[in-house]
C-alpha cells in the first residue's frame, strides 16, 4: 500500500531535524487546517495516553489509540 501512494515506510534518523515555525509574513494567505471532528459531543473529553499505530483504510486514516482509562482502539 505504501508503494502505491509513493510513501517510503522508513527513513534514516539523519534526515530528522528540529521543527521551525513558518514565517507568517511570507505565507500570509495559507489556509489553516481544520480540526478533526471525532463526532463526539464537545462536553465529553477523552484523554490519550499513547498513539500505538496508524494505517490507511481505503481513503481514511485510522489511528490505534491507548486511552487513559486502559482501553486500546
Amino acid at each position: 500500500m505504501a508503494l502505491q501512494k509513493l510513501i517510503h515506510p522508513k527513513f534514516h534518523v539523519s534526515l530528522l531535524c528540529l521543527y521551525k515555525a513558518s514565517n507568517n509574513a511570507l505565507f500570509s494567505n495559507r489556509a489553516m487546517p481544520e480540526l478533526y471532528d471525532f463526532g463526539t459531543p464537545d462536553d465529553q473529553e477523552w484523554f490519550i495516553d499513547d498513539l500505538v499505530g496508524h494505517h490507511w483504510n481505503g481513503k481514511d486514516f485510522e489511528f490505534e489509540v491507548c486511552w487513559s482509562f486502559g482501553n486500546t482502539t
